[in-house]
């Protein structure tokens, strides 16, 4: 026997029932267009409706990771995974606020929840990497991101964070391959550019490098640290104007950027505007006293000012930071010659070359 559906009429004045899934997928349309204002007021509508809606909590959450507020971020995705902790996707995007928040433990973990349960998501495999990279596991970093790149050979940022670990460990060549990879899949990657560029620029490339840095500029105008590195290698060519207006232009994006003060002293230093250039450092080691090269600088140029102690003292706070420092012990030991503190002064001067011999036997 046939039976027919049976639809219960709505009541005059009634409102319709409201579809949270097909609202849920308009705000992922709106997400996927850049349209954050209109996402993030459907996916609070849907929330108003059904507040353990999993979906719309961890999408609001990855919406507030993208506009820097990670740890709304971290809370909405936590409360998606309390709902529905089955989706990969949550885990690792949780992984990726906690690495934004500097919180590397959680955020290994949440990627290994991720990839417990699907081995073959790259981001999280990558994101991983970079995580390992920055606590110091450099093979195992590697492992991750070799992994990555296997199970998606076209994912650019996985060759941009290769080639980085590749450069911290001084392997140009393989660096600036990797770089280029990622280039030749991601041709508008303006970070991949600018880490070429870098690369460029340590094997005195300047010319390339210098094109590098504009191109990266072009694709993205407010990157304060191409702004700085431009500066650096327009300097080596002894475009001292050029630099000049290239750290002012970093400082502006980014008043805060000590190591573009740096830099800034050293082209004071080159120009011979030492009372300047003794400014720029000591604004850069405000900003980041762990700056060993500005004390270092500093040193040097308050040394050529005559003022002997305040030298030595930043010498001294160089060599606290980098106890390595060959070269601070060695002009150290110069201004306290100046000082008539001679046995002190032969005996820095005496260690700076004891530890050159070291080294230079090491690379034998």
């Amino acid at each position: 026997m046939n039976r027919s559906l049976q639809l219960v009429p709505r009541r005059q004045g009634q409102p319709p029932p409201v579809n949270l899934e097909a609202m849920c997928g308009k705000a992922i349309e709106f997400h996927q267009r850049g349209q954050l204002a209109e996402a993030e007021g459907l996916y609070r509508r849907v929330l108003d409706l059904d507040p353990r809606h999993a979906d719309s909590l961890h999408l609001l959450g990855v919406l507030a990771h993208q506009v820097g507020r990670d740890e709304i971020a971290v809370e909405l995705i936590g409360k998606a995974i309390a709902r529905n902790p089955r989706p990969a996707a949550y885990h690792s995007n949780l992984g990726t606020a906690y690495q934004a928040l500097g919180n590397f433990e959680e955020a290994v973990a949440s990627y290994e929840r991720a990839l417990a349960i699907n081995p073959e998501l790259a981001e999280a495999q990558m994101n991983l990497g970079v995580v390992l990279e920055a606590q110091g596991k450099h093979d195992l970093a590697e492992a991750r991101l070799l992994r990555a790149l296997a199970l998606s050979p076209s994912l650019a940022e996985a060759h941009v964070n290769l080639g980085s670990l590749q450069q911290a460990r001084g392997e140009f060549d393989e660096a600036l391959a990797s770089y280029e990879h990622a280039l030749a899949i991601k041709p508008q990657f303006a970070e991949a550019h600018f880490n070429r560029a870098n690369i460029l620029q340590v094997l005195g490339r300047l010319d390339e490098a210098v094109a590098g840095y504009r191109r990266a500029l072009d694709l993205k105008p407010r990157m304060a640290e191409a702004h700085c590195n431009l500066g650096n290698a327009l300097q080596a060519l002894d475009r001292l104007e050029d630099a000049e207006a290239c750290y002012q232009r970093a400082l502006v994006l980014k008043p805060d950027y000590a190591e573009a003060y740096y830099n800034q002293g050293n082209l004071r230093q080159a120009q011979s505007s030492l009372s300047e250039a003794a400014a720029c450092y000591r604004r850069a080691i405000q900003l980041r006293p762990p700056l060993a090269e500005a004390h270092y600088n500093l040193g040097n140029t308050l040394h050529a000012l005559d003022q002997l102690q305040e030298a030595a003292a930043s010498f001294r706070h160089a060599l606290a930071l980098r106890p390595d420092y060959a070269e601070a012990y060695y002009n150290l030991g110069c201004v306290l010659e100046e000082l008539g503190e001679l046995n002190d002064a032969l005996a820095l001067i005496a260690r700076t070359a004891k530890r050159r011999l070291r080294d230079r036997l090491a690379q034998l």
